[in-house]
Formats: structure tokens, sequence, C-alpha cells
């Protein structure tokens, strides 16, 4: 429960950085997708129906507040949530540099599905789409870094405090 309320918050963060209008990098509406990171995070770190109903409620909130088109997000995040938890049992991602290698394993994945959704299904030019997931891909990665130091801070804390703010406290040393 307590890792559930940590992963709501950061997501609100991460909502608000990315829906930000003043990000410096934010060039003509391409924003960086932070809750592609958190996704493929949640991949690594959550039991397999949290993570699932997570990733799908990170793409559900993120079609409402963008407007894309319903279901495709939460097609992505649960397609990449479920090819990360196929390669946990072949390989183990416990640094950041294998966390950024699994993202851009992860960002092919939602690049076909894009390309499939954008190209095919509603025929918008190759070239802009080309440019466009470029641009949100290379923001994404370059953010990435600093959303996994601060996922791996609170999955530190979590593990460190074993109650969430002071519930269950044993009275009987006071």
């Amino acid at each position: 429960m307590k890792k559930n309320v940590f992963y709501f918050l950061t997501a609100v963060l991460l909502l608000f950085i990315q829906t930000h209008p003043f990000l410096p990098f934010g060039k003509n509406g391409i924003r960086p997708d932070l809750f592609f990171v958190l996704a493929v995070y949640l991949g690594i770190s959550c039991r397999a129906i949290n993570g699932a109903l997570l990733c799908f409620l990170l793409g559900y909130i993120l079609e409402i507040f963008s407007g894309a088109n319903s279901g495709l997000y939460s097609t992505i995040y649960l397609s990449t949530f479920i090819t990360i938890r196929a390669l946990l049992k072949y390989f183990s991602f416990d640094t950041v540099a294998k966390i950024m290698a699994l993202l851009c394993a992860s960002l092919v994945v939602k690049f076909f599905i894009m390309l499939v959704s954008f190209c095919v299904i509603y025929d918008f030019s190759f070239a802009l789409f080309r440019k466009i997931f470029l641009l949100e891909s290379i923001y994404t990665f370059v953010l990435s870094p600093f959303v996994y130091q601060l996922l791996l801070k609170i999955d530190k804390h979590n593990k460190e405090t074993p109650y969430f703010f002071g519930s269950k406290k044993n009275v009987s040393q006071a």
C-alpha cells in the first residue's frame, strides 16, 4: 500500500512536469514521456497484477490529460510492462545503466505500436511521425536518469522505513 501511494505521488509529480507549458525543451508541443519511464520502472519493481493495473491507470490518466486516442497509451504501457516481465526471467535490471538499456528497448516497442496506430490506421505522414517520435524519445532518454534516481531513492526509503507515516508504531518502547 505504501509503495503504491509513493508511486501515485511520483506519477502526479511527473504529470505536472510533463504537462508544464514552460519546459525549455518542450518545443512545438513535443514533450518527454515521463509516464513511460515510470511504466518501465513499474515493470521491474512491481508484482504482475499491481504493476499491470498501475500501468493501465498511467495510460488512462495520460489519455485524459493529453487528449490522445482512447486506449493508445494504456496499450503501449501494458505492452511494455508485459515485455519487461518476460525479460525479467532472463535478465536482472538492478542498475541505472541496465534500466536505461531497457528503456531503449522499450522505446522500440512503443515505436512500433505508435507506428501502426498513426501511420497505418490513421494515415499519418511517416516523416513527421519519425521526427516527433525521435525528439520525444531523446527528451525522454535525457530526463529518465533523474526519474530513475528518484524512484530508486523512494524504493530504498520504503525498505528502510517499515511503516507508513508512523502507523503501527511499537509504543511499548516509549
